[in-house]
């Protein structure tokens, strides 16, 4: 057997060797994660450990969350930073914020806003779109680097972008305050929309301060108006079909299907500004304009 054809053999050997071992790995960080989500977390503690002893970064990652929260073993920050600079040393992204939220909070290390930038920067130029918030956040107070606006807003804007609900909620209030760009309420409410599609609670009781005031005119109070109807609008389907589909799991009659479909969508309406819930029930009620000076 010559040369090439040895060495090509040893290479076959060597991948299917290294897919077995893969494949191991991965269905016990399967098992650890169904055992997390599951809330059993003494067996994710398991799983994920004998997974990050044999290198598997997403193991090393949440074994590491697990020390960090305290789930399923006593809370060690120590023990969670080792495990995350591991996963961080083989590129994880998640890893690699992990650490930056550590400096950034002091936990279990000196805070360091200096570091966390460092760290951050990492995760933000692997697309991170928490990193590439917290950064914007670090330039927008001058934290371990200098202050800069402009960064500030690149950075926000990207994660804005990538969906992330608090630069978008960030954004909203740079551009309804005017906060070294021109105020823009069109865009304030585009963005607090974004972030309520999002869950931001905040965005929502900002939004829903805009409309009662009017702010930027009665065009603009219209159009907050008719997205808010047509989020509840999608509310109101997401709840009548998840009604439906518990329904035929259970085998209830159609006509107690209306009636969990009532429910759920009070319950989702929860979740809208009062004023607008107050509007759909009567008309004739609106926001008044804020007081002229």
């Amino acid at each position: 057997m010559n040369h090439a054809v040895m060495k090509n053999l040893c290479g076959l050997i060597l991948s299917g060797i290294f897919m077995l071992f893969s494949a191991g790995v991965q269905a016990g960080f399967q098992e650890g994660m169904k055992a997390y989500m599951g809330g059993n977390f003494s067996l994710a503690l398991k799983e994920f450990k004998a997974q990050a002893e044999k290198g598997s970064a997403a193991a090393q990652f949440w074994l590491g969350w697990l020390y960090h929260e305290g789930d399923g073993v006593p809370r060690d920050e120590t023990a969670a930073m080792t495990w995350y600079t591991k996963a961080a040393q083989q590129g994880h992204v998640e890893a690699i914020s992990a650490i930056a939220e550590m400096y950034d909070k002091g936990y279990g290390v000196t805070q360091d806003y200096a570091q966390a930038a460092m760290w951050y920067r990492k995760a933000a130029a692997k697309g991170s779109a928490l990193a590439q918030y917290r950064l914007g956040v670090m330039y927008g107070f001058g934290l371990g680097v200098a202050k800069d606006e402009q960064q500030a807003m690149s950075w926000y804007l990207n994660a804005a972008q990538l969906g992330n609900a608090d630069a978008q909620f960030r954004l909203g209030n740079i551009y309804r305050i005017g906060k070294g760009v021109a105020q823009d309420y069109k865009t304030a409410v585009s963005w607090y929309f974004q972030a309520v599609q999002l869950g931001s609670v905040e965005a929502q009781r900002e939004l829903a301060e805009m409309y009662r005031k009017k702010l930027g005119g009665e065009e603009l109070y219209q159009e907050v108006e008719s997205w808010y109807r047509r989020l509840a609008e999608h509310e109101k389907q997401v709840a009548e079909e998840q009604a439906r589909t518990e329904a035929e799991a259970r085998g209830v009659e159609p006509h107690k299907t209306e009636e969990q479909t009532k429910s759920a969508v009070t319950e989702e309406r929860k979740m809208l500004p009062k004023v607008l819930l107050k509007l759909e029930t009567d008309p004739t009620v609106v926001g008044s304009p804020p007081p002229s000076h």
